[in-house]
């Protein structure tokens, strides 16, 4: 089996997954990118963010509107998309290898 060794943490830059929700998770997402590029401007992000966080240079995995549902049929209808995401999500985050 061959499996990928991801190089020290002091030899790579730092790498972050975040999952945002919805829209408020997404201006708080961006807010924390800003921050933490103020520290590590090298550092990645990638997820489940939106635009705000994307203006970041946060590279989401789908439209945060694939999850972001309010109500109770409409999530009921949307089940079978959210369920997919949620396994893409932890399947990237995973082979994202974040710190």
């Amino acid at each position: 089996m061959i499996t990928r060794e991801s190089p020290p943490a002091s030899r790579r830059p730092l790498r972050c997954c975040l999952i945002a929700g919805e829209e408020s998770g997404d201006r708080l997402g961006a807010a924390l990118i800003r921050s933490l590029r103020r520290r590590q401007p090298a550092a990645q992000f990638f997820g489940v963010g939106g635009r705000d966080m994307e203006q970041e240079g946060f590279h989401g995995l789908f439209p945060i509107a694939d999850i972001a549902v309010a109500g109770f049929a409409n999530p009921v209808r949307r089940l079978p998309l959210i369920l997919r995401r949620i396994r893409e999500a932890a399947r990237a985050v995973v082979e994202g290898d974040p710190d």
